[in-house]
């Protein structure tokens, strides 16, 4: 019998968005509707799913705004610096 190739998912639920991006599932529902983070409803909205590729793209977008941030507040005000307790 041959075995069929295994299909490699490409959408997550919130709960998977949560564990693949490092934050609690309430994170991920604030950045949909506050941060602009894009999900696929499902008939009646209930259900939501997360393209990886979408993630992986809007994740690129917001550490490049991070970076403009970074190279700005630099011009204006001097290197960062990490303080850890």
């Amino acid at each position: 019998m041959n075995k069929l190739p295994k299909v490699q998912r490409t959408t997550l639920d919130t709960k998977e968005a949560a564990e693949y991006l490092g934050v609690h599932v309430d994170t991920v529902r604030r950045w949909v509707h506050k941060e602009g983070l894009p999900v696929l409803k499902l008939a009646g909205g209930r259900k939501w799913l997360f393209k990886i590729e979408y993630i992986d793209k809007w994740m690129e977008k917001k550490m490049d705004i991070d970076q403009q941030f970074e190279e700005k507040f630099e011009e204006d005000y001097g290197k960062l610096r990490v303080l850890k307790a």
